[in-house]
């Protein structure tokens, strides 16, 4: 892993959400090895809102490990999961326009863009 480059996956069974908190230069490879790994402890990943924090964070993930993700989260997923909720933190206009674009790739998902923190949790919180 780069020096400075961090990934922390947090679970809150009381919302019951996965945070992941990206810090520093993305390895776009490790990251998504990182989110696998977290997801590999979770009993049923697939049952909980997820929140990915990008804001203090540089750089970009791969398109082809983008991917990887996609394919890896397709086959843990039954075919009757839930959808869930996916809020995608950033921290300028270019990056929120290109997680945007990802999206496709996870279509049980109900993912959502944004600049603030709260505006996510705010979002998270509605039914």
């Amino acid at each position: 892993m780069p020096q400075g480059f961090q990934v922390t996956g947090r679970v809150e069974p009381e919302t019951h959400r996965i945070v992941f908190s990206i810090r520093g230069q993305i390895d776009s490879r490790v990251l998504i090895d990182r989110f696998i790994e977290i997801y590999n402890g979770v009993d049923a990943p697939w049952t909980y809102d997820r929140v990915f924090d990008y804001r203090r964070s540089d750089g970009l993930v791969e398109h082809a490990d983008v991917g990887r993700i996609a394919a890896w989260w397709a086959g843990h997923i039954p075919d009757d999961a839930p959808h869930t909720k996916v809020a995608v933190i950033v921290n300028n206009p270019l990056d929120l326009v290109r997680a945007r674009s990802v999206g496709d790739q996870f279509p049980k998902d109900d993912r959502q863009t944004f600049l603030s923190l709260d505006d996510a949790l705010s979002w998270l919180d509605e039914t």
